[in-house]
């Protein structure tokens, strides 16, 4: 997309807030102006990047061709405004700010980001797909219901459960409301281990569903659910159950306790966390399960991520939310990298991501 010739000129308010993702759109602005006669503007920057909350990709891929930027505080002329903790990227150009009979020229491209902008390193790592995730480790029960911690997901929910053929599944899940937000019944779908759908069921708002199906084949079932603004949980089940994210990311509200995850050997991975803002926050800690503390974060009203380095053997960790002493506690966007975005209710059942010419599970 080319905006040509453009005229940005406002008193105190004028700007341009992009929140173009990577892989979206390819911005030009070519010959374009943007002028603030105030004195004291009230924007920070003139030109903002922004991010929303649990955004999953990185944003930018914009070019700014002879962008003129008439501004009497001689600003800084590009700013990040970023809850979700992602990178700036593939900022390419020149602007040339005037102030007066003064001209500062900013050489944009990937020297100019590293030096205002650099990338957290987690951000670095790629996303693992579901595709080919895989039972590690099992070594819980099936067949007697279980209670499951109490957690709420939000958005995009995908529960996995590990069932063999020809056993009967029981899965108990509750769609509960937050706030005013009003809601229609809920779907529940099912997936099999190739992807196919076998069952749903419908759940009205405020009121809990059994989904019961009989395994037609050895492998990970996907619960699959959008409970938008509102709460989707499994209450009890039948079979191992853990979380899976949607497009890396999963997205909690008002959640405490702890969820395991495996950290294959001589990979690098990495956990980032992040709220709904700076009116909300959240507190973290990780643990191996000896109980050795390898990072935490409290009160954090901005997002937070730790790079885990590989080492030579398999590990597992505990990731424990807890409750921010201060500040309001709802929204937390968990996402993992270099690592199946996948966290367990229990370290006896744990997943990963299994070689293409590998078992479905084991």
């Amino acid at each position: 997309m080319e905006v040509t010739g453009c005229r940005f000129e406002d008193a105190g308010q004028a700007r341009i807030v992009i929140g173009n993702p990577v892989g979206g759109l390819h911005v030009r602005f070519r010959n374009c102006r943007l002028a603030d006669a105030a004195p004291n503007p009230k924007p920070r920057f003139p030109i903002i990047f922004s991010s929303r909350s649990g955004d999953a990709e990185d944003i930018g891929q914009v070019c700014f061709e002879d962008f003129l930027l008439v501004d009497a505080t001689a600003r800084a002329p590009i700013g990040l405004e970023n809850p979700a903790g992602v990178c700036l990227k593939q900022i390419q150009g020149r602007i040339i700010v005037q102030k007066g009979r003064e001209t500062i020229r900013h050489d944009l491209g990937p020297e100019w980001l590293q030096r205002h902008f650099p990338c957290d390193p987690v951000r670095q790592l790629p996303y693992v797909s579901l595709e080919r995730v895989g039972v590690a480790e099992n070594k819980r029960p099936c067949g007697k219901m279980q209670e499951l911690a109490r957690h709420r997901l939000r958005g995009m929910a995908r529960y996995l459960v590990f069932a063999q053929q020809g056993e009967s599944v029981q899965v108990e899940l509750a769609y509960e409301h937050v706030g005013r937000y009003g809601g229609k019944p809920l779907k529940v779908q099912v997936l099999g281990p190739e992807g196919r759908a076998i069952r749903n069921v419908i759940i009205s708002l405020q009121e809990s569903g059994f989904l019961e199906f009989q395994a037609p084949a050895s492998g990970l079932y996907h619960l699959v659910a959008e409970p938008g603004l509102n709460t989707v949980r499994s209450v009890r089940s039948s079979h191992p159950v853990a979380i899976a994210g949607h497009q890396g990311v999963i997205h909690l509200l008002g959640t405490v306790g702890d969820y395991y995850f495996r950290l294959p050997a001589h990979k690098p991975a990495g956990i980032s966390l992040a709220g709904q803002g700076p009116k909300e926050r959240f507190s973290v800690e990780l643990c191996d399960l000896a109980g050795q503390r390898l990072w935490q974060q409290y009160d954090c009203d901005s997002p937070r991520s730790v790079l885990l380095e590989p080492k030579n053997t398999d590990r597992v960790l505990r990731l424990r939310l807890l409750r921010p002493q201060q500040g309001a506690f709802e929204d937390v966007f968990l996402q993992l990298r270099g690592i199946v975005p996948v966290v367990s209710f229990w370290p006896e059942f744990l997943l990963e991501q299994r070689d293409a010419q590998g078992p479905a599970a084991r």
